[in-house]
């Protein structure tokens, strides 16, 4: 079924003010992310983490507790996994399965 004129005309109107007020609200954000880039230039320097002290100097020796703090940055696990007990009901053996936070069915 086609559409009145009065209403294609309506329909357009409604659209160019949708399309002027999403310009807007691009305009906003880039201003918003100049502010930030900038504010970002003008920040100190982050201390260096222990992966980034051994990338800089790989002949130099570490500590043992810089080489700790290295291991657990390099493997430290998700915290919003954790292991779940579970008994077999075929088996009726136990085990561990990985659950999330998220999990709805848990």
């Amino acid at each position: 079924m086609t559409q009145s004129r009065e209403a294609i005309l309506q329909e357009i109107a409604r659209q160019e003010q949708r399309l002027a007020e999403l310009e807007r609200t691009r305009d906003t954000a880039r201003a918003t992310l100049e502010s930030l880039r900038a504010e970002l230039a003008t920040t100190s320097v982050v201390p260096e983490t222990p992966l980034q002290v051994a990338a800089a100097a790989p002949t130099a020796t570490l500590t043992s507790a810089d080489k700790v703090k290295l291991f657990r940055l390099l493997f430290r696990g998700r915290l919003d996994v954790f292991p779940t007990r579970f008994v077999s009901k075929k088996t009726g053996k136990p085990g561990y399965a990985p659950a999330c936070c998220g999990d709805s069915a848990a």
